[in-house]
């Protein structure tokens, strides 16, 4: 897969994992062949921004933004025609005046890559200077290198992220797949308890979601809740072609249920919504009594449901948009599958 070929817009690629796994020995590499490959082509240009702690007071969106500006303008002098229409007499540019001269100087360009390495050091300030990018056309290719801090990872939601805790080469991805498919009693049961079937799904899968593991997750926990055999098979050979109209098919098999599951994973999602952390399940039975006695009596349970049936009941009416979090001391916590999730429902809003 290359680069070119996994996001259209934005088109960045975000490598995180935690200190000395790699990302900045890639991010180097990568700088060093993309001057390498490119040398002799003018309308190419390659720009490299590494960032440390020592800079997290200091640096600003505008010196990081001119710095920028420096290097285009040392790799390929003829872009500096447009700092000379700004009439500038000296100093550093201003934020607007940096993000003019990139923007008019990558219509000069078949193509501008751009590396971050270490964003994650400066926060706030990356987030800001990640935000001015996006909105340069036509798009920058961007690769970024961060740990995963929650903060920064926001401003990389509609991005491909490759976590480099976790390498996985296609077999390996492919068997993953294959696992995840089986250990689903609904899926499995839709592939006929067939094992081809199910390699051949994998296959599907991984093709459509480009190797990419949000949206990879995203289409399990779609095909997991599909109600008819039919509605499983559109899924598997034709689902959304991005996470936002993936999102938007789940939340309308949310909506479509019946009104007391309806409104019984609504009231779910906003329990989710307005937590910073994973929800303790008496947290969340609590703050969601009304509802959940409401299916409760629509199941015929007769009694007051065990952690688990409450956990099974708020998966299967959340309709993949629920997950369990990482197993802790103090019992089972539900969560959001994933921070884009949180996004798209603040965004597109639960009708009451």
């Amino acid at each position: 897969m290359q680069w070119h070929d996994v996001n259209t817009t934005p088109n960045t690629l975000v490598l995180t994992g935690s200190p000395g796994s790699g990302k900045s020995s890639i991010c180097q590499v990568t700088r060093f062949f993309l001057k390498a490959w490119h040398q002799s082509e003018i309308e190419i240009c390659v720009a490299y921004l590494a960032f440390d702690s020592f800079q997290k007071e200091e640096l600003t969106v505008s010196e990081a933004l001119s710095n920028i500006v420096q290097q285009m303008m040392l790799e390929r002098p003829y872009l500096m025609d447009h700092v000379n229409t700004l009439k500038f007499t000296g100093g550093q540019l201003s934020r607007a005046e940096s993000i003019d001269v990139i923007c008019r100087s990558r219509h000069d360009l078949k193509q501008f890559y751009l590396i971050l390495d270490g964003l994650d050091e400066c926060e706030n300030m990356g987030r800001e200077l990640f935000e001015d990018l996006l909105t340069i056309e036509p798009p920058l290719k961007i690769l970024v290198a961060t740990r995963p801090n929650r903060g920064i990872m926001m401003a990389f939601r509609n991005c491909v992220i490759i976590n480099l805790n976790m390498p996985m080469s296609l077999s390996g991805h492919l068997e993953y797949m294959i696992t995840l498919l089986e250990k689903d009693p609904r899926i499995f049961g839709y592939l006929d308890h067939n094992h081809d079937n199910v390699a051949n799904a994998a296959k599907i899968i991984t093709d459509k979601s480009n190797g990419i593991n949000i949206h990879t997750n995203a289409i399990v926990n779609s095909l997991a809740q599909a109600e008819t055999r039919a509605a499983f098979e559109l899924l598997l050979y034709d689902p959304p072609s991005c996470l936002h109209d993936m999102y938007k098919l789940m939340l309308d098999n949310v909506l479509q249920q019946p009104a007391e599951f309806a409104a019984f994973a609504k009231k779910s999602l906003r329990v989710m919504l307005q937590a910073s952390s994973p929800v303790s399940i008496s947290h969340w039975a609590k703050a969601s009594k009304k509802e959940l006695e409401s299916i409760s009596y629509k199941l015929h349970l007769g009694r007051d449901p065990t952690e688990g049936e409450m956990f099974e009941a708020c998966v299967s009416s959340c309709k993949g948009f629920v997950s369990a979090a990482s197993s802790t001391d103090v019992g089972m916590r539900l969560q959001l599958f994933h921070f884009s999730v949180k996004e798209f429902l603040q965004v597109n809003g639960l009708p009451e």
